[in-house]
């Protein structure tokens, strides 16, 4: 009998964890992350609980997920990323549970060692629609959600600017669907995976505000779709479907573009996205013709 594929729970585990939930991560820049940051990638795969970095052993971090299918996800998509001039080393730790440390002080950056997050509002998996969430592997291609309404595309570059992020060389927003929702959402299209990737770890989460004050909470994910004109050279999004049944593999040093070829071979899934902090919005429909302009940046 075919033994069937375990499949995440995206759960809270008890206090004391449980086996395979730990992953450790490897030779991290720590002039680019910190707890909150290393928490932005890993949420697109799983719900963080507790994210640790190791003081007597730079660059190392421990986080701590939901269960050990979730734990297994994460890795098969992160593993081997190029971000910030290095491939992500990472993989799963003897320990059951990421315990405080007694004499943890803040990293470089001032901000703590430790992250408790147990219940978190940025975790994406949680009952009913999240536990359908359809995972996509990184990629060039970023797709945002939750930003206010009509948000001027150079909002958006200062926004990584000012975080020290690479800046996407494109920007596609989705038209209007006339049902009155008071967010915005799209793809931002970037010259590599590794740009890609620095700028979700960066920026995700980070806060936009309206001239009302209001507070948005910027998302990002990976997308499986990229931009590209057609034969009368109007610009159009065009998506690539399936699930990857392997890890994807990771050309370059992450400093060079991939070919387009290079972004059809892999299949790529799209990310359904949680709840905004301001509105409850379902996923749009990507498999509509979406024939919008798309911003170039110069």
């Amino acid at each position: 009998q075919q033994q069937q594929q375990q499949q995440p729970h995206y759960g809270t585990p008890g206090p004391m964890g449980m086996a395979g939930t730990v992953m450790v991560f490897y030779e991290l820049d720590m002039t680019k992350f910190n707890c909150e940051r290393l928490f932005n990638l890993v949420c697109l795969y799983a719900n963080p609980i507790k994210v640790k970095f190791v003081m007597n052993k730079p660059g190392m971090a421990m986080v701590q997920v939901s269960d050990p299918a979730a734990a297994s996800t994460t890795l098969h998509h992160l593993t081997g990323v190029p971000v910030f001039g290095k491939a992500l080393e990472c993989g799963l730790s003897k320990h059951d549970y990421v315990a405080p440390s007694r004499s943890a002080g803040p990293l470089a950056d001032g901000t703590p060692s430790m992250l408790d997050c147990p219940a978190s509002r940025n975790h994406r998996f949680r009952s009913g629609v999240y536990q359908k969430n359809r995972l996509c592997p990184p990629s060039t291609v970023l797709h945002f959600f939750n930003v206010p309404k009509a948000t001027p595309h150079d909002n958006f570059l200062e926004m990584f600017r000012s975080r020290g992020a690479p800046t996407p060389i494109s920007i596609f927003s989705f038209p209007d669907d006339g049902k009155g929702k008071s967010t915005d959402r799209g793809l931002m299209e970037f010259e590599s995976i590794a740009h890609a990737t620095e700028a979700l770890v960066l920026c995700n989460h980070a806060e936009l505000n309206t001239p009302d004050q209001r507070v948005y909470t910027t998302k990002f994910s990976f997308s499986n779709n990229h931009i590209e004109p057609d034969a009368a050279g109007v610009t159009r999004f065009a998506r690539v479907g399936g699930v990857p049944s392997a890890p994807p593999q990771y050309a370059g040093d992450g400093g060079v573009a991939l070919s387009a070829p290079g972004l059809d071979a892999v299949p790529r899934a799209v990310v359904a996205p949680s709840a905004g902090d301001m509105a409850e919005e379902a996923e749009p429909d990507f498999n509509a013709p979406f024939l919008d302009d798309i911003t170039t940046i110069e």
